[in-house]
């Protein structure tokens, strides 16, 4: 049978495991997560540039970096 759980975890153990880890980085992981939060503000900033500044509706796409920090870091992370 095999399949997924076949290392002895069940579904919601390793579907656990990997939400905790997504919104507690530590670590290697930290690093990983603050380099993709720069990075898609840069690009959402450059987009944004590019496609004609704040007087279209793409500025709110500004969002994501914001909301994806302030989901793994809490506070501080939605601040800065």
């Amino acid at each position: 049978m095999g399949g997924f759980c076949a290392s002895g975890k069940t579904l919601e153990e390793k579907l656990f495991f990997v939400l905790d880890n997504w919104h507690q980085p530590r670590g290697r992981n930290k690093k990983v997560a603050v380099i993709l939060i720069i990075f898609l503000f840069l690009a959402v900033s450059l987009f944004v540039y590019l496609t004609g500044g704040i007087q279209y509706s793409y500025f709110h796409s500004m969002y994501i970096p914001i909301i994806m920090g302030a989901l793994l870091f809490q506070i501080k992370g939605g601040a800065i």
